[in-house]
């Protein structure tokens, strides 16, 4: 008895990719619709048999070996973001969103840390640090200063 087919067509899949879906989204997607649990790897297969990965890596905008369980945390999917815009030219429905958070970093003289075992940090700005990010992985798990969200300024 064949397989029965539980993800969509490869041209449903790119759609829901140009949409800005991630692998995992389109997963859980999948998973809502067919009543059945469908992986990320199962998208990520799909789409690499069909030639249609995008295997661009943003090493200038996320230099950190993100662990998967930090993958999809809210800093490191802003940066993504804003690092496909900038290559492609093309927006996505995480553009807007990016560009405000990177703007609110700036004004707050932070950046986006990593480390590790407890993931994204927002720390004050200090010598050596990109425009966004501090290149290097944090040694200390829980920073001094940091924090896990941007505060909203009030201006």
């Amino acid at each position: 008895m064949p397989n029965i087919r539980r993800l969509p067509s490869i041209p449903t899949l790119l759609k829901w990719r140009d949409e800005g879906l991630t692998h995992k989204q389109m997963a859980e997607r999948v998973s809502q619709m067919e009543g059945v649990t469908v992986g990320r790897s199962a998208i990520s297969a799909a789409l690499t048999r069909a030639g249609e990965t995008d295997k661009l890596r943003y090493d200038d905008w996320v230099p950190w070996s993100v662990s998967d369980k930090h993958n999809g945390a809210y800093p490191v999917t802003m940066l993504r973001a804003m690092a496909r815009y900038l290559r492609t030219g093309q927006s996505d429905n995480l553009t807007g969103y990016s560009r405000s958070y990177l703007h609110q970093l700036r004004r707050g003289n932070v950046v986006i840390a990593y480390h590790p075992d407890t993931g994204f940090w927002i720390v004050p700005r200090q010598e050596g640090d990109g425009e966004y990010i501090r290149p290097t992985v944090l040694d200390d798990p829980h920073p001094q200063f940091g924090v896990r969200k941007l505060r909203r300024s009030r201006t």
